[in-house]
């Protein structure tokens, strides 16, 4: 339905077909977020979707966080949340889970499947279970274990917790949730973190858009192997899937099942995985 109020297929009235389009995206969404059950989920939802269903949104995705002294987040000591561990030290304790919740709010997650938290007793950041977490939210507005995440360009991203200060990593590993105001100390880079098989994103896929340098959004015509960098919104734009390979290496599916490649003119274009067009393009 998603599609058949594509304003690419309705320009006759694209702002009409816009509002629709949001509106089905969006009830897509919802009815997504009433399948799982408590913060994380209960193993509905995306987790177990159908072969062909186009996604709309991302749960959840793996990450390696990193502070501006050059170290990782790491669940390697104890209770609390440290960040002391360097690039050539890395391994799955230094990998999280980023799972979106609602209106912006995040779930961290670490590999053991403790939760990060924020203290009661100040501003510490501290792994507690899972059912130790999510039955004490605390006496603020905002669970402990919801942070707001705001994903800025570069790959840096911005956290804030249920105190509404900050995150800042000192040196000597320390993070706390103290500052008023992000400056150099408070951004956080982050590159996703799959594991060896990429599994995770077989059962939870990441769903991206595509932005080019000039603020527009790929998107792509069903019906032509070509794509454009046109779409001036998210919702308009092409979602695609993506798809882990092995390492570090992915592969950008769209919502009508066709690959993006790159021709050997050097264009992006869409191609089925059968078909002579993706054996020429790749």
């Amino acid at each position: 339905m998603a599609r058949m109020f594509h304003p690419d297929r309705n320009r006759d009235d694209i702002e009409a077909a816009a509002t629709m389009f949001r509106e089905v995206t969006e009830a897509y969404e919802r009815l997504i977020g009433a399948k799982s059950a408590g913060p994380l989920g209960d193993g509905e939802g995306l987790a177990h979707h159908t072969e062909g269903e186009v996604y709309t949104s991302t749960r959840g995705f793996p990450v390696y966080i990193k502070t501006i002294h050059r170290r990782y987040w790491t669940a390697r000591e104890g209770e609390e949340l440290r960040a002391f561990c360097k690039e050539r030290d890395l391994s799955p304790l230094e990998r999280f889970e980023i799972r979106w919740v609602n209106q912006g709010g995040f779930v961290i997650r670490a590999h053991d499947e403790r939760v990060v938290v924020l203290s009661r007793e100040g501003d510490r950041l501290i792994l507690v279970p899972q059912d130790e977490a999510f039955s004490d939210p605390g006496d603020e507005k905002i669970p402990r274990y919801m942070f707001k995440l705001l994903f800025l360009e570069d790959g840096k991203v911005v956290i804030s917790a249920a105190n509404h200060r900050f995150l800042c990593g000192e040196r000597g590993g320390r993070l706390r949730a103290n500052r008023d105001s992000a400056k150099a100390w408070e951004m956080f880079s982050w590159r996703l973190a799959p594991s060896e098989s990429g599994e995770e994103f077989s059962w939870d896929p990441l769903v991206v858009n595509l932005c080019a340098h000039t603020k527009n959004y790929i998107d792509v015509n069903p019906h032509e192997a070509a794509v454009t960098c046109k779409s001036s919104h998210p919702a308009t734009a092409e979602r695609f899937v993506l798809e882990a390979v092995y390492g570090q290496m992915f592969r950008l599916r769209g919502s009508d099942g066709r690959l993006l490649c790159v021709a050997f003119d050097g264009t992006l274009v869409m191609a089925d995985e059968d078909s002579e067009d993706f054996l020429r393009a790749v």
